[in-house]
This record gives structure tokens, C-alpha cells and sequence, in this order.
């Protein structure tokens, strides 16, 4: 059976015409109306106004603040004869685009450790791959083959820089080497419909 749904947004009402029990968010996305949903009932954005009865899931997601308030989840919400819907205006819903700042401690897993490695010698014939351990006071390495490959090339290049580098160390271990006394890290915070992304230099 076919119903009819009043829909209240940015001023305009708007009627829809549905087949009872259809679940409000495919139905309002069709219409040009939504388009934060997730579409699967997981991320909480498809919010509306209406006097229904909340479901374990948007009780769940929204808590007892927002339902009081009569927020409910197009996801959940299921089209019924004479239900009356109002949409967030414009520009209520946001995405995140800019971080919160704050100071705390900053222990990277990941250490840079500078070196300077002395040329080799006759009494000196260790291996690079051996002087650049010791030089760094690692206990052992675990270079991939691209790094242990390019290792040659890296450590004569530093000669011109006084045999000066630093080396990427987690532990006791050495993980990488590089020239370059730039340090970057990259915050990421992986949400449900959108991904966020702060690239911080750490020796600012």
C-alpha cells in the first residue's frame, strides 16, 4: 500500500509517495534531499525530525539527548501514512576540516637518530651495511632489499656531507636512513563516511 509522507526542509514542504515500511533514507536520497547517509544504518548522519518511536539502533547511535529532542535516523525510519519529516537546514551538517590544537607529549614509535660515520680504512673493513649499525648504536637492522640495495649509493653520497645522516631507528633496531633532517608525521582520522588528514612537521 502506497502512503503519502510530508517532507519539511529549508523552508519548502515537499510530499512523497512511498510503499508503507519502506525505509525513509533511499526514498529521501532518490528525491535529492540527503546525501550524508552511509547507507547501511552505521554512521549516524541521516538525520531527521520526527515523532516516532526510536528503534535499539538509533538509541544506540544518537543517545537520549538527541531522541528527546526528536532527532531519529532516515535509516530507521520506516515511510507510514501521514508521517510528517522535517530535514536540518543547510550547512547544519558539517564535515570536519579543521583539527582541534593541543599540546602533548610526542613520542614518535619511530626514531630519527643523527650519525656521522667515519670513511673506511684499512684497519676499518666492515661492511656498509655493518658501519652504518654501529654508527647508529643499533643492536640490528631490519632494512628491506630496496633499502639495503640503495645503501651503497647513500652512504657515498654522505661523504660530501661529512659521512652526516640520520638513522630511522624503532628500538633498538634500524628500520631506515635518510639525508634529510625533515621529519614529518601524518594524523589520519578514518571515519565512517569521510576521511580526515593533518601532515605536522615534528621538529616544529
Amino acid at each position: 500500500m502506497n502512503v503519502s509522507i510530508t517532507v519539511r526542509h529549508c523552508g519548502e514542504t515537499t510530499t512523497l509517495r512511498a510503499e508503507a515500511g519502506t525505509p525513509l533514507a533511499p526514498l529521501l536520497r532518490e528525491a535529492g534531499l540527503l546525501t550524508l547517509p552511509c547507507g547501511v544504518g552505521k554512521c549516524g548522519k541521516c538525520l531527521i525530525l520526527a515523532a516516532t518511536e526510536p528503534c535499539a539502533e538509533e538509541r544506540a547511535l544518537l543517545g537520549d539527548a538527541a531522541l528527546a529532542s526528536g532527532l531519529r535516523l532516515a535509516c530507521y525510519t520506516r515511510a507510514a501514512e501521514g508521517l510528517d519529516i522535517a530535514l536540518p537546514q543547510a550547512g547544519a551538517l558539517r564535515v570536519l576540516t579543521r583539527f582541534a590544537q593541543s599540546d602533548y607529549p610526542f613520542r614518535p614509535i619511530v626514531e630519527r637518530r643523527p650519525f656521522v660515520m667515519p670513511e673506511p680504512s684499512l684497519d676499518d673493513q666492515r661492511s656498509d651495511l655493518q658501519r652504518l649499525i654501529d654508527a647508529c648504536g643499533a643492536k640490528g637492522h631490519a632494512l628491506g632489499l630496496g633499502q639495503l640495495a640503495a645503501l651503497p649509493a647513500f652512504i657515498r653520497n654522505a661523504r660530501s656531507n661529512g659521512g652526516c645522516g640520520f638513522g630511522l631507528m624503532h628500538g633498538e633496531t634500524l628500520v631506515g636512513y635518510t639525508a634529510s633532517d625533515e621529519a614529518y608525521a601524518l594524523i589520519v582520522d578514518i571515519g565512517t563516511t569521510t576521511v580526515a588528514a593533518l601532515l605536522v612537521d615534528t621538529a616544529r
